[in-house]
């Protein structure tokens, strides 16, 4: 994320989800697990996400082992690139 912030600071464009459909063209990664992962109190900052309601139905933890993989995934291949585009070594 600091990269792309190097690379184009405009608001709402450095996060990795959107970062991986600009590079890679993946649309959607995340969307049967976003949900669990914000609390059901938004107005506590200290509230605990929702992973546990997951992990409890039938092959939620499989499918939040696969988001996981793909997070780190694309994280790291996304480093790659913008690391080639900045020329800094890392």
């Amino acid at each position: 994320m600091q990269a792309a912030h190097v690379m184009d600071n405009r608001p709402g464009i450095t996060g990795l989800k959107f970062q991986t459909y600009v590079n890679f063209s993946i649309v959607d990664y995340a969307s049967e697990i976003e949900p669990y992962l914000h609390a059901s109190d938004d107005s506590n900052g200290n509230a605990i996400n929702r992973i546990q309601e997951l992990c409890n139905k039938p092959f939620g933890e499989a499918k939040l082992l696969k988001y996981c993989a793909l997070d780190a995934i694309y994280e790291y291949r996304l480093a790659m690139l913008q690391q080639s585009e900045i020329l800094l070594p890392f």
